[in-house]
């Protein structure tokens, strides 16, 4: 799986506006599909269950995704307990100013920050 620049910069803003809390959601084909965090704990997401689903009917998601505030842009044992077989995962990390790109949780790809 290969990111955009536009998909890079997006997930970053996404990031931005969620914290302190974790953003998420799904990336498809052709688009990036937020899904509310229900979770209002900062270092967990849990996304709004009736959006995860209709974004999973209706979007063919590839990845799921969601930010790390203020940790490294690795999956917590948490992540690798919820995990949904055939896709991607991604993290976006506002401390690392990246964002790691998983297939079974083994790193596949990385992009920084655009710099501006």
């Amino acid at each position: 799986m290969e990111l955009t620049r536009w998909q890079v910069d997006a997930l970053f803003l996404l990031a931005e506006e969620a914290a302190p809390l974790e953003c998420c959601g799904f990336i498809s084909r052709d688009t990036i599909i937020p899904i509310v965090n229900v979770n209002d704990e900062p270092g967990l997401f849990r996304m709004e269950p009736t959006a995860q689903l209709q974004a999973m009917l209706y979007h063919e998601p590839i990845a799921v995704y969601h930010s790390h505030v203020s940790d490294h842009a690795v999956p917590s044992p948490m992540d690798r307990r919820y995990t949904v077989d055939g896709l991607f995962y991604l993290i976006v990390s506002l401390s690392d100013d990246l964002v790691n790109v998983f297939s079974d949780w083994q790193l596949i790809g990385s992009y920084g920050r655009h710099a501006s």
